[in-house]
């Protein structure tokens, strides 16, 4: 299941525009819950560590070169981070995503909602 949520998020093809600080923002918030279930002391070990590893896995990606500089400098960001958690677990260096505003999401209206 992390795989695929990481194939959805991370590894989807680069969006342009808003619809790429959007990703990223989604992004973040995979990166935020992966490190929190690796930290969680309630989670099953067999749990815990696969998060650990799909983070190394996920810094190790973030290793990556690419071309825009602000995606680029997206990853270093959240490769540093990731280093950050392994080193001290307690410390989840990126901030808890806010709430989603309430209303439809962004790019959606009503009548993607329609019974058809």
């Amino acid at each position: 299941m992390i795989d695929k949520l990481i194939a959805a998020t991370w590894k989807a093809q680069a969006a342009a525009g808003l619809a790429a600080q959007v990703q990223r923002a989604t992004d973040a918030v995979l990166l935020y819950d992966l490190m929190a279930l690796a930290a969680n002391e309630s989670a099953p070990a067999q749990v815990r560590a696969i998060a650990g590893q799909k983070l190394e896995q996920l810094q190790g990606w973030c290793n990556q070169l690419v071309p825009d500089p602000s995606l680029a400098a997206f990853y270093a960001y959240s490769a540093a981070q990731i280093k950050r958690f392994q080193t001290n677990s307690k410390d989840i260096g990126v901030p808890r995503p806010p709430a989603p505003p309430p209303g439809m999401p962004i790019g959606d209206d009503e009548r993607d909602y329609a019974v058809r």
